[in-house]
């Protein structure tokens, strides 16, 4: 930890040649971002280069919006072990290309996140942490080398606010947002980056995040982009309400109020499904219903949601409803309602669903296939069950 928060000192304290480049308008772009991989898997370096780097200039020039810029460059999210020798090689051939490191250290940041895990701290060992520092010390490593290379080197800092938080700076990654707000004065992914940071579950708090967005409101960010700032500390009181208060009845009212203000706020599903934890820890069935449906709103496919409201329907005994769920995220692959459709058919419902072992077990061999530990017990006994029946006769 020690050796990669050094790293952020020596970004933080880096002085920055920002030669403007005057290079010409691309009214086209030839090789699609989505083609990156490819492209780095049949060694296809100078295209990548001249395509991201296309990017890079057309964003200093101001015909692409720096979400555009940064969405382009999610193309290095996977983290496929057998593309960082690629990634060496790129740099390589092009050791003074901003794009290039660049790229490296998004694909490393990522690694580290994946070795880190998504648990708390709490909750990931020494050896997670470890190998999640040395894949963030890489990472820095490229920032640092990157900032010089371009005139505005928004990703950098960006990439540079989000390691910060990974590793729990003290100031969240402030230093190298002001860096980011020196050569871009009005970013708002930046912004919207170390707002994350100040959430209270990576050691921030409501009070920082409100803080901080007052200070936003100075900017000339847009309505839409203030509004989802605000989101973020009106969820993160939610947050507070599900982890500290316990009080529920105040987080689904300050995620109703996320909702206003942010309709496409992705986390305030997952924070529904925390909710959705808590009041089925209290017995609150019916609210678990609603929480759900609020989720299945506006993505009616998501299987977890469709699940859980399954194992809700049948506490308030609606079965009909639960099996209807069940149903359909099981057909459409999900292991958890597949286990609950074959218990449903092992035992019937009075008066809705005839007993079936047949399609119990069948049931049961799916969600097993897919690893599911609590299927693997109860095919097992499902079987035995059948069998025993059958030699009885």
């Amino acid at each position: 930890m020690k050796q990669s928060l050094a790293w952020l000192a020596a970004i933080a304290s880096l002085i920055m040649s920002a030669a403007c480049t005057n290079a010409p308008r691309s009214e086209a772009v030839g090789i699609q971002p989505s083609d990156a991989g490819m492209l780095l898997r049949s060694n296809s370096f100078a295209a990548l280069d001249r395509e991201f780097g296309t990017l890079q200039r057309r964003y200093e020039q101001g015909s692409l919006t720096e979400e555009k810029l940064r969405d382009a460059f999610r193309a290095f999210y996977p983290t496929d072990a057998d593309l960082a020798p690629k990634y060496d090689q790129w740099v390589s051939a092009f050791p003074r290309s901003y794009v290039a490191h660049l790229a490296r250290a998004i694909y490393y940041r990522k690694v580290g996140e994946e070795e880190r895990g998504g648990k708390y701290i709490d909750q990931t060992s020494d050896e997670q942490i470890r190998a999640m520092e040395q894949a963030l010390a890489k990472s820095l490593r490229d920032v640092d080398a990157s900032i010089p290379l371009t005139a505005k080197p928004l990703l950098s800092y960006f990439q540079a606010i989000d390691i910060a938080g990974t590793l729990g700076s003290s100031d969240h990654g402030r230093t190298f947002l002001n860096l980011a707000i020196e050569v871009a004065p009005d970013t708002y992914i930046a912004r919207l980056k170390y707002m994350n940071n100040l959430e209270t579950r990576w050691g921030g708090s409501v009070d920082e995040m409100q803080a901080f967005y007052e200070k936003c409101k100075a900017s000339r960010l847009s309505r839409a982009q203030l509004n989802s700032l605000e989101a973020m500390v009106v969820e993160d009181r939610g947050w507070v309400h599900i982890h500290v208060d316990m009080d529920a009845i105040a987080a689904e009212q300050d995620f109703d109020q996320a909702d206003k203000l942010s309709p496409d706020l992705f986390c305030t599903s997952c924070e529904r499904f925390e909710l959705a934890d808590l009041l089925h820890e209290q017995g609150r069935y019916s609210d678990v219903i609603t929480v759900l449906t609020k989720i299945l709103t506006n993505k009616p496919d998501d299987l977890a949601a469709l699940s859980n409201r399954g194992i809700a329907y049948m506490r308030v005994g609606k079965s009909r409803e639960a099996l209807a769920d069940w149903t359909k995220a099981a057909n459409a692959g999900d292991s958890d309602s597949q286990n609950e459709l074959g218990r449903a058919f092992m035992m019937g419902i009075p008066g809705v669903l005839e007993p079936n072992s047949k399609l119990g077990v069948e049931w049961f061999a799916k969600a097993a296939a897919q690893g599911n530990a609590a299927a693997q017990q109860n095919l097992a006994v499902a079987t035995a069950s059948v069998h025993q029946r059958q030699s009885s006769h």
